[in-house]
């Protein structure tokens, strides 16, 4: 399966972007979290964009700033 790694500079510290296709063989939580990290997936119709972060970043501002410069193509 192809998919696209992002690593983008974050206020605290790096934030991982992961491009991901849809796939019935995949699944994905909405959010996640451990004790230094956490996630966020955005589910579109044909692939889901994961944000990673460590528990300091605001994962709101990366998840508004993703959605607003996205544009797909069909």
């Amino acid at each position: 399966m192809k998919s696209l790694h992002l690593v983008l500079k974050g206020t605290t510290s790096p934030v991982n972007v992961f491009i991901v296709p849809k796939s019935d063989h995949l699944a994905f939580n909405k959010n996640f979290s451990d004790k230094q990290l956490k996630g966020h997936t955005i589910k579109y119709n044909n692939s889901n964009i994961i944000v990673v972060s460590d528990n300091e970043e605001s994962l709101e501002q990366w998840q508004n700033s993703i959605t607003a410069s996205i544009n797909w193509s069909t």
